[in-house]
């Protein structure tokens, strides 16, 4: 397993389909308790800041994806195969089945500026 780091991209936990629309980015590691919390980076996703143990949590490299961002969207494209393990240590390959790989990213609601 990949060491996890804020900032990392990746699929939560063994329950999450491993696809673009449920990729997170890494917010806080609490080592001490092995727990990882994280946001939501696509717009169709209803929980925004989902957190994790951290044995359970797979970097999308891990899955052999490429991550592009343009603009407001983001798009993965596997370009070499899955390393990606389930905690038994079963294979886990990306799951983009019936998906549009290319996801409008979450943005939030923009708070208008004070007296306007």
């Amino acid at each position: 397993m990949s060491e996890i780091k804020i900032g990392d991209y990746v699929i939560m936990n063994d329950t999450d389909k491993p696809c673009t629309r449920l990729i997170a980015v890494v917010t806080q590691i609490d080592a001490e308790k092995e727990r990882v919390n994280a946001r939501y980076i696509c717009e169709r996703v209803n929980m925004r800041e989902p957190y994790g143990r951290l044995g359970g949590v797979t970097l999308v490299g891990d899955f052999g994806i490429e991550m592009t961002f343009n603009g407001d969207t983001v798009s993965t494209e596997q370009v070499r195969p899955s390393v990606a393990t389930y905690r038994d240590g079963k294979p886990r390959e990306w799951q983009p089945s019936g998906e549009n790989p290319e996801q409008k990213l979450f943005r939030g609601k923009k708070k208008a500026a004070i007296g306007t």
